[in-house]
C-alpha cells in the first residue's frame, strides 16, 4: 500500500479520534453538569418530602397536645365512679377523639391506654360500638423501647413519635406519648413512670407516592426503576434539619440518602434518569465531529502530501536508483541533510534497539525475554539431539542488605562484578558443558540463569553450581568494601524436570526457594518432594482465590476469659477456609501461601469486615456490653500505608467503637523495628484501637523494642503454657518471666491454649489476667457464641 493512502488510512482515525475524545469531554462536562442539576433537584424534593413528613408530625403533636391539655380527658380518667364515667364522659371524649382526627385528616385511629396498656378509649375510621378495641399495630421496637424506658431509672419517660412501613409496604406514621391525667405534660417526672397513661395516634402518610410520581413524572421513569429503602428509627420527639447525601454507584446510578431523627431513606435512581435534561446532544455532537473530521481530513492531506510524501517518494527513487545498481543495502551517509541523517539514525536506531531487546543494561548479560528465547531454541533442539541439558537459577543471599545498608549504586555494582565473574568461571572450554553466549542471563534483580545445553548428567551440573558458589568465598569486594554475599542455586534437569521455558524456569525457581530454605549457600535439585509441594502451593493460590471470589471463608471464635470470674470477656475471630479443610489444609498452612502470593491483604480485610459485621449486629444488645473482638493481622500489613486508613474506613462503616477491637501481631512480625512498622501501629493506636502482641515468647523482642510499641497486652504462646503444671520443663519459668515483663510495663496478659485445670489455677496464682484455650471453650460459630451469652 501507498503511503498516502496509508496517510488516508491514518488520517481518519486520529482525526476522528481527536475530536471524538473532545467531544466525549464535552458529553462528560455536559452530562456532568447536568448529573449535579438532576442531584439538586432530587435534593430539593427529598427536603420538601423531609418537611412534609415533619410538618405531618407536627400535626399529630399538636393533635395529642390538644387531647391531652382537655378538660374531658381529665374529668373522664379522674372520674372515681366507673359508670357515671361511661355515662358521663365517655361520649363527651369520643366526640373529642373524633374531632381531634377530623381536625388531622392523616390520623385513622386515636387511642388512651390505661397504666397497663389497655385500651380505655379508641377511636378509629371503621369504629364498630360492638367490638373491642384492637391495640394499634406499631412495630415491636416502638413498645420495647417504652417498656426498657418505663423500667430503666436512668432514663426518662419521653413521646415516640415515628415513620415506618407496615406488612403491605404502606407508609404509616404513629405517636406514643405517656402522660399523667393530674400533672402537666413537662411535669411528668414527678409521678412514678408506672403511673402513667398513653396516647396513642396512627395514620397513613402519603408522601411517599406522590414523592414517587413525582420522580416518575420529572425523569421519564418506570416504578421499578426506582428504588428507595426505608428505615425506621426512634428518636425523641424534638425535629431535627433533615441531611440529604447524594453520590453515584458502581453502574453510574444515583444514590440518595435522606437522615432525619424519625428515619433515614435511601433512593436509587438509574444512570438514565439524566436524560431528559441531555435532550438531544449526542446526535448535535456526533454531526459536529462527522463535519469536522471531513474538513480536517482534505486541509491535512494536502498539507501532508506536499511536505512529507513528496520528499519520501524522491528517497524512494533513489533507493530504486540504487537497486538498478545491485546495491539495496542502506550504508552510512556523510551528507548532513535529513533524509541521509534520517538513513543513517534508522540504521544505528537498530542496532541499539536490537542491542536492548536482547541484554541486560547493567550487566550486558542476556535478558529474561532473549533467555527464554534461547531455552525454547534448545529444547526445540534437544527433540533431536536428546543430549541433556540443564538449567541453573541463581539468586543472591543478602543482597537485599547491601542495597538498604550501602545503596542501589553499590549494589548495582556488585551485580557487575558477580556478572563478570560468572562469566569467566563458565568457560566455553569447561569439560562440564559446552556454553553459549545467550546461556548466562540476568533474569530481574539479582536473579541470574545459565543454561547448560549440553551436560553428561546431573554430576555436571552440580559441578558447575559448586563453581559458582565457590565464588562467593571471601565475599565480593566493591570500593574497598568485602560483602558477605553468597548465592542459592536451583537446578533443573532436561527432559525430567520438564520439556517447556516456563516450566523448567518455575521448577528451577523453585529448587532456588528450596536452597534458601535449607539454609542458604548451596544447590539444590528439582525433586518429587518440591514438585508435590509447588503443586500444593498452587491447588492452594487457586483454593484461596475462588473463596476470595465466593465468598468461601467462615469465622469462628476462641473466648477469652476474665481469669478470676471465669466470664467471656471477649473472643478471638480466627479464620476457616472449609474448600482447604475438606483436603486437610488449615489456617497454618495457608495463610502462608496467602502471604507470598499478596491474597493475604484481601483475606485481612475479609477478616476484618466479616468480624465487625458481627460486632454490629449486638451492639445494642447489653449481653455484649464492654465485649471486644481480638482481630489477627497479617505482617504484611505492617508496610502497608494504606491499612490504617482501609480499617478506619470499615469502623466507620459498622460504627462500632473502636475500644471493642483488638487487633492482634505476632511477635516474629515485629521482629525487624523499622519506621513502617511503628508508623503503622501508631496510626491504628491513634484510632483507639487496643493492639495485642501474639504469640509472645518465641520471637526476639528486646526489652528497648518492647518498650517502643504501642501495646496494650501480650499473649503467651501455648507452648509455655502447655508446660505449665509439669515437673520437669525449662519452659514454665518463661511464664513467670512473661508476666513480670507484663506487670513491669503495665501490659495486659492474656495465656493461650488453656488445656488444663492445672494450668488455669497456676496462671491464676502467678497474677494472669484472662485466658482461652479449650479447657474453657472451643472456637464456635458467631451463632453459637452469641447464643452462649444471651443465655448467659
Amino acid at each position: 500500500m501507498k503511503l498516502i493512502n496509508r496517510v488516508n488510512f491514518i488520517l481518519v482515525p486520529i482525526i476522528l479520534g481527536v475530536l471524538s475524545f473532545a467531544s466525549v469531554l464535552a458529553y462528560l462536562f455536559f452530562a456532568n453538569h447536568s448529573a449535579k442539576v438532576l442531584a439538586s433537584s432530587v435534593t430539593r424534593e427529598l427536603h420538601f418530602f423531609a418537611e412534609e413528613i415533619e410538618q405531618t408530625l407536627q400535626r399529630n403533636r399538636a393533635t395529642a397536645n390538644e387531647i391531652l391539655n382537655s378538660a374531658e380527658l381529665v374529668r373522664f380518667l379522674n372520674s372515681a365512679n366507673p359508670q357515671f364515667q361511661a355515662y358521663a364522659f365517655e361520649i363527651r371524649m369520643r366526640k373529642l377523639l373524633a374531632s381531634a382526627r377530623q381536625n388531622s385528616q392523616q390520623i385513622e385511629q386515636v387511642q388512651l391506654l390505661d397504666q397497663d396498656l389497655n385500651i380505655l378509649i379508641a377511636n378509629s375510621d371503621n369504629d364498630d360500638p360492638f367490638s373491642d378495641p384492637v391495640l394499634l399495630p406499631f412495630p415491636d421496637y416502638v413498645f420495647n423501647r417504652y417498656q426498657y424506658q418505663r423500667n430503666s431509672n436512668d432514663d426518662d419517660l419521653t413521646a415516640q413519635q415515628f415513620i415506618y412501613m407496615d406488612a403491605q409496604s404502606k407508609l404509616r406514621f404513629g405517636l406514643l406519648q405517656p402522660f399523667s391525667p393530674k400533672l402537666l405534660l413537662e411535669d411528668l417526672s414527678r409521678i412514678p413512670k408506672q403511673k402513667h397513661n398513653l396516647l396513642l395516634l396512627g395514620g397513613a402518610v402519603n408522601k411517599l407516592s406522590a414523592l414517587r410520581e413525582k420522580l416518575m413524572e420529572s425523569y421519564q421513569l418506570s416504578p421499578d426503576e426506582i428504588k428507595i429503602n426505608w428505615t425506621s428509627q426512634v428518636k425523641d420527639t424534638k425535629a431535627s434539619t433533615p441531611l440529604v447525601s447524594s453520590g453515584r454507584g458502581p453502574y453510574g446510578q444515583y444514590l440518595f440518602q435522606l437522615r432525619t431523627s424519625q428515619f433515614k431513606l435511601a433512593l436509587t435512581l438509574p444512570y438514565k434518569a439524566n436524560a431528559p435534561l441531555m435532550g438531544n446532544l449526542t446526535l448535535v455532537l456526533t454531526g459536529l465531529v462527522l463535519t469536522m473530521t471531513l474538513v480536517s481530513f482534505v486541509v491535512l492531506r494536502g498539507l501532508i502530501n506536499k511536505q512529507v510524501i513528496k520528499p519520501i517518494n524522491s528517497l524512494i527513487e533513489q533507493i530504486q536508483a540504487s537497486r538498478a545498481e545491485n546495491n539495496i543495502s542502506l550504508e552510512h551517509k556523510d551528507s548532513s541533510d535529513e533524509v541521509s541523517e534520517l538513513n543513517n539514525a534508522y540504521i544505528e536506531l537498530l542496532d541499539d534497539v536490537q542491542h536492548l531487546a536482547t541484554n541486560d543494561t547493567l550487566t550486558g548479560l542476556a535478558n529474561r525475554y532473549s533467555f527464554q528465547l534461547w531455552l525454547e531454541r534448545q529444547l526445540q533442539r534437544f527433540e533431536k539431539t536428546q543430549q541433556p541439558m540443564a538449567l541453573l537459577f541463581i539468586d543472591l543471599d543478602n543482597f537485599k542488605q547491601v542495597n538498604d545498608h550501602y545503596g542501589h549504586e553499590v549494589g548495582d555494582k556488585l551485580l557487575k562484578v558477580f556478572s563478570e565473574r560468572l562469566i569467566t568461571s563458565i568457560r566455553p572450554t569447561d569439560l562440564a558443558a559446552s556454553m553459549h553466549t545467550k546461556a548466562l542471563a540476568r533474569l530481574a534483580g539479582d536473579e541470574f540463569a545459565v543454561l547448560l545445553s549440553s551436560v553428561q548428567g546431573p554430576q555436571s551440573a552440580a559441578t558447575v553450581a559448586q563453581r559458582i558458589l565457590e565464588m562467593f568465598e571471601g565475599g565480593i569486594e566493591v570500593e574497598g568494601t568485602i560483602h558477605n554475599v553468597q548465592a542459592s542455586i536451583g537446578i533443573a534437569m532436561v527432559p525430567q524436570d520438564g520439556l517447556h521455558a516456563q516450566q523448567l524456569l518455575k521448577h528451577a525457581d523453585a529448587a532456588m526457594y528450596r536452597a534458601k530454605s535449607l539454609g542458604k549457600n548451596r544447590y539444590q535439585f528439582f525433586t518429587k518432594a518440591i514438585a508435590l509441594e509447588l503443586a500444593q502451593k498452587q491447588q492452594i493460590e487457586q483454593s484461596l482465590s475462588l473463596a476470595l471470589e465466593e465468598d468461601g471463608f467462615e469465622l469462628v471464635f476462641m473466648p477469652i476469659y476474665d481469669i478470676d470470674s471465669l466470664q467471656a470477656v471477649g473472643a478471638e475471630a480466627l479464620i476457616r477456609c472449609p474448600r482447604l479443610a475438606k483436603i486437610g489444609i488449615y489456617p497454618d498452612q495457608f495463610i502462608p501461601v496467602a502471604e507470598s502470593t499478596g491474597l493475604i491483604k484481601q483475606i485481612d480485610l475479609w477478616v476484618m469486615e466479616r468480624a465487625l459485621q458481627n460486632l454490629n449486629e449486638v451492639r445494642d444488645d447489653p449481653a455484649f456490653t464492654g465485649y471486644y473482638l481480638s482481630i489477627n493481622v497479617s505482617a504484611v500489613e505492617l508496610h502497608n500505608k494504606h491499612y490504617p486508613e482501609q480499617v478506619r474506613r470499615l469502623l466507620e462503616k459498622y460504627q462500632i467503637d473502636t475500644s471493642l477491637v483488638e487487633l492482634e501481631l505476632t511477635e516474629t512480625s515485629l521482629s525487624n523495628d523499622d519506621e513502617s512498622s511503628l508508623t503503622t501501629l501508631n496510626n491504628l493506636k491513634s484510632m483507639g484501637l487496643t493492639l495485642s502482641l501474639d504469640d509472645f515468647g518465641t520471637g526476639y523482642t528486646a526489652f528497648n523494642q518492647l518498650a517502643a510499641y504501642p501495646v496494650d497486652s501480650l499473649k503467651i504462646d501455648r507452648s509455655f503454657t502447655n508446660q505449665v503444671g509439669e515437673k520437669k520443663t525449662k519452659k514454665q519459668p518463661m511464664v513467670d518471666i512473661i508476666l513480670s515483663l507484663a506487670e513491669l510495663y503495665k501490659l495486659r496478659v492474656v495465656a493461650e491454649g488453656v488445656e488444663t485445670k492445672a494450668q488455669l489455677n497456676y496462671l491464676r496464682d502467678k497474677g494472669c489476667n484472662r485466658a482461652q484455650g479449650y479447657y474453657l471453650c472451643k472456637p464456635v460459630p458467631w451463632q453459637e457464641l452469641t447464643k452462649k451469652l444471651s443465655v448467659a
